[in-house]
Order: structure tokens, then C-alpha cells, then sequence
């Protein structure tokens, strides 16, 4: 650019679309990333060099718990690059959805932010999956259906003949299942990554017979672990310990009102204890521990 003595020259410094100005140079010596520059009361030759770089922006990449996000953080990206993510959720998690810039483009499992203008935010939620537990249940004896059992699942007692349970998330899960005419029957299931269908035969009870009204019959110590003592107002004429299947596991014949039997090969569990008294029949259940 030629100039006169004693005149000024202007310069004005222009980035193109996604560059910035890096640096502005005057005979050899940085002034800045000045978008303009003026030489005044020009005496003497001169130079000016104007630099630039691409422009750089950032894509901040959260995830929710249950799952990542790669890459993730504060990813840096050049003016006009493209930038893939990949959503990866944990086991036993799905993806629940993404959001770009606030904005959810679905439960996706990879996203592409192409020719990169500006700074953007990508986020990924997820949620536990969730699975179906159903019971079948059936008098053991006869097969027949059972459609009107009480299940308590996990301390809630449910409408009767509500056997199907959806939405419940992984893990273990305690259940009794009740019903009148039958002994109840008590477990747990566990749920890991599928639904689960549980088959449970109830085992009729034949022990409610009315007790009389006159005997007293009295069983300790509860819970029992060596030794189980019985005293009754008549005479004792047999004690049966019956296992929740209704199998016998110990019998004892007796003539007395106190009676002591050992239990401790018995394996931990609960039993029926069936006393047989000269004045009727006494049932009472107990627990056996080790």
C-alpha cells in the first residue's frame, strides 16, 4: 500500500465465517487481536501481518445415573467438525432419553452434531428396567385352580386373585400367599433381567379341628432349638411334629401332662406340633431354629 508522507493509513482486520483473530503483527511486533489498526503520520516504510485460527466451541456431555455417556465432559470441537456420542446404559438400565440443547431427540443410542457452529449440551437419562411377576396357584392335592388366594407381596396384602405384578425393578422379593382351608404358603423370588413366573401348590389344611373349649395346652420354649417342652391339662397321648408339606418328622407316644421332646435333628424351619390329649386334638405352630 503506498502512502505519503505524513499521512495515515487505516486496516481493518477481517476473520472468515468460523475464524477469529489470532494476532495482529506492526513491523514484526504483536499490537493484539485488534479488528483494526491505523498508522499515523506515516515517515518511514511499515508492515502489518493479521493472523487468524479456526474457531473452537464445546459440547458439555452429562449422563443420569445408570448409564454413560462417551465421550463425556467438556469435549472441545472445531468450527464446522462433526462430533459423535455414544449412550450406554448400565446393566439392568435402559435408555430413558437424550437431550440436545434442552431439546429431547428420543431414547437414542448415539447422536451426531454435524458442521458445529456453536456450542451445544448433550444429556442422557436412563431408567431401571422394570419386569413382570405372576403366580399360578393350585390346590396340591386336586391340581384345581385356586383364584381367590390372598398374596402379600413384599408386607402389601393385594385384592384377592391378583396375581400379576408389573413394573417391579430387580431384585428379591418375599411373598405369602393365604387362603381359608389352606396352610399359607411363604417364600421369595428373585427378579435378575426377565419376568418371572412362580408356581405355588397350597396344601390343604386338615388340622382345624375346634379345640375343646376345656383343654389348655401349653408349648415352650418359642422358638424352639434343643428341646421342645408340653404341658397340658390332660393327659398327652401322642405329640406329631408335621412339616409344612404335611409329612410326620417326629412321633411320640405318651401318657402324661408333661413332656419333653428332643428336636435338635430337626432342621431349622417352621413345623406343626399335633398334640392328641385324652379331652381332643391341640395344633399349634412353632419355629425351630438352629
Amino acid at each position: 500500500v503506498d502512502v505519503s508522507h505524513g499521512s495515515d493509513q487505516s486496516f481493518t482486520i477481517i476473520p472468515d465465517t468460523g475464524y477469529h483473530i489470532a494476532d495482529v503483527e506492526v513491523d514484526g511486533q504483536s499490537v493484539g487481536a485488534v479488528a483494526s489498526y491505523v498508522f499515523e503520520n506515516i515517515t518511514d516504510d511499515h508492515t502489518i501481518h493479521a493472523s487468524f485460527a479456526l474457531n473452537q466451541y464445546t459440547i458439555t456431555a452429562t449422563a443420569g445415573e445408570g448409564g454413560t455417556i462417551d465421550p463425556e465432559g467438556d469435549v472441545d470441537v472445531s468450527h464446522g467438525s462433526d462430533q459423535s456420542f455414544t449412550i450406554i446404559p448400565d446393566t439392568g438400565y435402559h435408555i430413558a432419553d437424550v437431550e440436545v440443547d434442552g431439546q429431547s431427540v428420543g431414547a437414542v443410542a448415539s447422536y451426531v452434531f454435524e458442521n458445529i457452529t456453536d456450542d451445544h449440551t448433550i444429556h442422557a437419562s436412563f431408567a431401571p428396567n422394570v419386569y413382570g411377576l405372576v403366580f399360578d396357584v393350585y390346590n396340591n392335592e386336586t391340581g384345581a385352580a385356586i383364584n381367590d388366594a390372598l398374596v402379600i407381596l413384599e408386607g402389601v396384602a393385594h385384592d384377592p386373585g391378583d396375581y400379576v405384578f408389573w413394573g417391579l425393578v430387580p431384585g428379591i422379593y418375599e411373598y405369602v400367599i393365604k387362603r381359608d382351608g389352606f396352610f399359607d404358603d411363604f417364600g421369595s423370588v428373585e427378579i435378575i433381567n426377565a419376568d418371572v413366573y412362580v408356581s405355588v401348590g397350597m396344601i390343604p389344611d386338615d388340622t382345624n379341628i375346634p379345640e375343646p373349649e376345656s383343654l389348655s395346652v401349653k408349648l415352650y420354649p418359642v422358638p424352639a432349638k434343643e428341646k421342645l417342652c408340653i404341658e397340658s391339662n390332660f393327659f398327652i397321648e401322642e405329640v406329631m411334629i408335621v412339616d409344612l408339606q404335611g409329612k410326620p418328622v417326629l412321633q411320640k407316644k405318651t401318657a402324661a401332662r408333661n413332656v419333653s421332646i428332643y428336636i435338635k435333628h430337626l432342621p431349622p424351619a417352621v413345623y406343626f406340633v399335633r398334640v392328641l390329649t385324652s379331652s381332643g386334638q391341640f395344633v399349634e405352630r412353632i419355629q425351630i431354629t438352629e
